[in-house]
């Protein structure tokens, strides 16, 4: 990405859950085994990987995920289901709150909504587009190529449930 320090951080478009991607990406980031490899292979440290997470942004995807596009004829190709996503942004149009239909964020761990939706007249940034409707991008996060995400969350399924209180009846 031109507004990143080249080489300081794993590519989001292929590494959006790792801990060296260039943005935290909230509750689905991981700290993977490429990552403490790249850090014992600095000579600088020695990793411990009793504590790392297989990242599922990609895993088993194979080479059309690196080398192909996110989106295919307007819908997520099979290469890139679960990583990538195809579903309109639907704020509330009184409060602004994110009322789209969700689904699972990459980490497979948080309840989330697709970070796409219509950009005005004159508000492209250039980037990539991938839909056959052009006004359709990223809204928060571009920094995966404009490849659209699942970064809007709702719930952490990791948290206990039945946490609200109960009511007698």
């Amino acid at each position: 990405n031109v507004e990143d320090c080249f080489g300081s951080h794993w590519d989001e478009r292929l590494f959006f859950s790792e801990t060296m991607g260039a943005v935290r990406n909230g509750p689905s980031n991981v700290l993977s085994p490429l990552t403490l490899a790249l850090m014992e292979d600095s000579g600088w440290y020695t990793a411990n990987y009793d504590s790392v997470e297989v990242s599922s942004f990609g895993h088993g995807a194979g080479c059309e995920f690196v080398n192909g596009p996110c989106i295919v004829d307007d819908e997520v190709p099979d290469y890139g289901r679960g990583s990538f996503c195809s579903t309109e942004l639907i704020k509330n149009k009184y409060n602004g709150n994110v009322i789209s239909p969700s689904e699972c964020d990459p980490s497979h761990y948080v309840v989330s909504a697709c970070d796409l939706g219509r950009e005005e007249e004159g508000e492209n940034d250039g980037g990539e587009r991938y839909f056959s409707d052009k006004s359709l991008a990223p809204q928060r996060f571009k920094k995966a190529d404009n490849c659209p995400i699942a970064i809007h969350y709702f719930h952490d399924c990791r948290d206990q449930p039945n946490k609200f209180p109960k009511f007698k009846g």
